[in-house]
């Protein structure tokens, strides 16, 4: 009878503040290109502290858990960007390689705010060779 009570106990959350964040990507990634679209065959991959993940445009559909990749705009391949969100709680490195295009690759980290991950968006225009993070 005495145990009820400790077991009660033992299922509060050890973090008070994580009850008060919205759930939210960790980053939103915005790759277009400067030639009009991204090209089929661009592989998008992220890094991070549990493993590694792939997204190729134009390529088979497969499980992820981390990195979610999608056409943006009224049709996808057409509208000519992809958009991405990534949902990791540390460190990671974005990989972009596009055929005929220099790769970017660059390491982004969280940004927390009272106890919260707030999305970050990450811009990647291919023909640039640029990647930035900001707000």
């Amino acid at each position: 009878m005495l145990l009820i009570p400790w077991l009660l106990l033992g299922c509060e959350p050890e973090d008070p503040t994580t009850g008060d964040c919205s759930y939210e990507p960790t980053y939103h990634m915005m790759l277009s290109a400067t030639e009009g679209v991204v090209p089929e065959g661009t592989v998008i991959s992220v890094a991070y502290g549990g493993g590694c993940e792939e997204y190729t445009v134009g390529g088979p559909s497969t499980a992820h858990q981390q990195l979610f990749c999608e056409g943006v705009g009224a049709s996808t391949i057409e509208a000519g960007r992809i958009g991405c969100d990534v949902w990791v709680s540390g460190p990671a490195v974005v990989k972009v390689v596009p055929p005929g295009h220099v790769p970017v690759l660059r390491a982004v980290a969280p940004l927390w705010e009272d106890g919260c991950i707030v999305t970050q968006e990450v811009v990647v225009v291919l023909g640039e060779d640029e990647l930035t993070v900001g707000d």
